[in-house]
């Protein structure tokens, strides 16, 4: 791609907007900034005391929603759980292991208050997993009903997935988000996208080298690119419970964890536009901890440029 240096932007929060290129492609042809479990931050955990002492193996993101969005994350992982003791759009939340993060409710507030102040910009939804609490299967119905009564007006039919942004703008002033989840018959196929299929290392524990291994058998054999994907570019280390105060009663002296392990210089150097740009321009989905202190937004406004180019 020959790109010699690339610097964070002060226009992230409208980045697609202001790359017109970007209009003839379609939205399985982007390269996607993505906030692996968006739902689960730093800021909404510092208000939970449980979370906040789980905070350095389940929190990914710095700030919620609205600032991971601001911050030019536009493709959000997502893990849902339907809490039975709740109804409506409140008895959804996030979680990642023991933890709960933000509520999807928060969600929809985001994507209302961004799309409305950045009304060109597309989001990809993935629901990665979904699960009930308390023996229940999750509110696949409920969650149905949610989404469509909420964001329906701004879901992009699976129907258009073929079409281009600039004509996906054409067609709709509002349509922007698209949401993706695992097939289910109490899921309406004409707005819920199939599953997003994730290409993960397969372990709990990664280190960055093996990570970097990882990312390169990917990338060496990527999807076909006839939907989104997602590649997960993140690593997590042992923790040890040790570390945290003995009197706390969530851990045992002797208790490990896995904790996330932050590798902004790692990312920023594997997915760099220069010399050639070859991961970058391989990826659809890039999957990051802590996407705000990346360049992963920049990087992936050079690819689709580049992209826009070539096609």
């Amino acid at each position: 791609m020959n790109i010699t240096h690339t610097q964070k932007i002060s226009f992230r929060h409208e980045w697609m907007s202001k790359t017109p290129s970007m209009d003839g492609l379609t939205l399985n042809q982007l390269v996607w900034p993505g906030a692996h479990n968006s739902g689960m931050d730093l800021y909404t955990a510092s208000q939970h005391i449980i979370n906040s002492v789980l905070a350095s193996h389940t929190m990914s993101q710095n700030g919620p929603y609205i600032q991971q969005l601001n911050s030019g994350a536009r493709a959000l992982d997502l893990r849902i759980f339907s809490n039975s003791r709740n109804t409506d759009i409140y008895q959804f939340e996030t979680f990642h292991g023991p933890a709960t993060g933000s509520p999807i409710s928060d969600l929809v507030k985001a994507l209302d208050f961004f799309l409305d102040k950045n009304p060109d910009e597309f989001i990809l939804l993935d629901v990665h997993q979904t699960e009930g609490s308390q023996g229940n299967r999750f509110a696949f119905k409920d969650f149905n009903d949610v989404i469509n009564r909420r964001l329906g007006d701004r879901l992009i039919p699976f129907e258009n997935r073929h079409l281009t942004l600039g004509e996906l703008k054409a067609i709709s002033r509002t349509q922007r988000v698209v949401i993706a989840a695992s097939e289910h018959p109490e899921l309406d196929a004409r707005v819920f996208w199939p599953k997003i299929q994730h290409r993960w290392s397969g372990q709990d524990l990664t280190s960055p080298s093996e990570l970097k291994q990882h990312i390169a058998r990917t990338l060496d054999n990527p999807p076909d690119g006839s939907q989104p994907w997602s590649l997960s570019a993140t690593s997590y280390i042992m923790f040890d419970a040790s570390a945290i105060s003995p009197i706390d009663p969530l851990f045992g002296a002797n208790d490990t964890f896995a904790r996330v392990n932050k590798i902004t210089d790692e990312l920023n150097e594997w997915f760099s536009p220069s010399p050639s740009g070859e991961w970058l321009l391989k990826c659809s989905i890039i999957n990051v901890d802590f996407i705000d202190e990346t360049l992963l937004v920049e990087y992936c406004r050079e690819a689709n440029m580049y992209k826009a180019l070539k096609k």
